[in-house]
């Protein structure tokens, strides 16, 4: 049962798959071991391990691919002015001198505010876990990130 419905980490999606497995059992004892009530606990995740934090965190904010997640000034479409004497670099006829401000997920405050949560869930997680769910394993992981 190969299929990308019931398991999706058997597609290509997931080129580097890593699990995260954790069980226990418990149980306790009532009336002087009369009573025993006894249960198992566990959890297992699978995730692709090729996503850095901010990819996991970009899909699950549903910030778009699209959309940068901070501000930027764009200086992709600007020719180049000296003394007043312009180039049109790109020869598209028009002369732009100033750079475009492209607005980021920051900007969204919706947006920036799925971002933020679900960054403060995985800092709680790596906090319980002892290391973060990828950048520790792929090696991007800033030390002042986690403190102990």
């Amino acid at each position: 049962m190969k299929t990308s419905h019931h398991i999706p980490y058997f597609t290509k999606d997931y080129t580097y798959e890593g699990n995260i497995a954790a069980a226990g059992d418990f149980s306790f004892h009532f009336n002087h071991d009369k009573t025993v009530l006894s249960g198992e606990y566990g959890l297992s995740m699978t995730i692709d391990q090729t996503f850095s934090d901010t990819l996991l965190l970009r899909n699950i904010s549903k910030i778009p691919d699209s959309l940068s997640l901070y501000s930027y000034a764009d200086w992709s479409g600007v020719d180049y002015c000296y003394q007043n004497e312009c180039v049109d670099i790109n020869g598209d006829g028009i002369i732009i001198s100033a750079p475009e401000f492209v607005e980021g997920a920051i900007q969204n405050d919706t947006l920036w505010a799925k971002y933020t949560s679900a960054k403060n869930k995985m800092n709680e997680f790596a906090k319980t876990l002892g290391f973060a769910l990828n950048d520790d394993i792929n090696g991007y992981q800033k030390e002042e990130e986690y403190p102990d």
